[in-house]
């Protein structure tokens, strides 16, 4: 382990490791290699956290709703209250509902709501002069990150 020099530092020169906790003003400045290390620890340790967050959240969600699937229900326990909703959700089959739509009851169509989503393989075809440009806002999304190892 190696220590990096922070000026700034009262507690002295910052370990490599420990280079996310520098209390200086002027924080060193991480290599790109560096930078990419980081990133997988923490994008590994971001994976795990969700999946022990989630499968906590279900066992105390469960003993809360007495392992009820739907529905909400509050316990105490000492100063806290917590509240724990259960929910169901639907998941359609599309090809069925065309099929079944032609027969289906005015009310029975109020329980499907169609809403219209961008095709970008089709809209990126789309001429430069159409209207249809108009309708839609284009920003900046997520970017994405995947680390492959070399082949020695």
């Amino acid at each position: 382990m190696s220590t990096i020099e922070c000026d700034s530092c009262e507690t002295g020169p910052c370990i490599d490791d420990q280079i996310d906790m520098c209390q200086g003003k002027n924080k060193p400045l991480l290599t790109w290699p560096d930078k990419i290390k980081k990133w997988l620890v923490m994008s590994g340790n971001l994976t795990q956290l969700k999946e022990d967050e989630m499968e906590l959240r279900k066992e105390i969600a469960e003993q809360i709703l007495d392992g009820k699937l739907k529905g909400t229900k509050s316990a105490s326990f000492g100063p806290y209250t917590m509240t724990a909703t259960g929910k169901l959700n639907g998941k359609l089959d599309k090809d069925l509902l065309k099929v079944m739509w032609k027969d289906m009851t005015a009310e029975e169509r109020k329980c499907f709501k169609f809403d219209p989503k961008l095709v970008d393989k089709e809209y990126k075809n789309l001429d430069d002069k159409s209207d249809v440009h108009r309708a839609v806002e284009l920003k900046p999304g997520a970017p994405t990150l995947k680390l492959k190892a070399l082949k020695e």
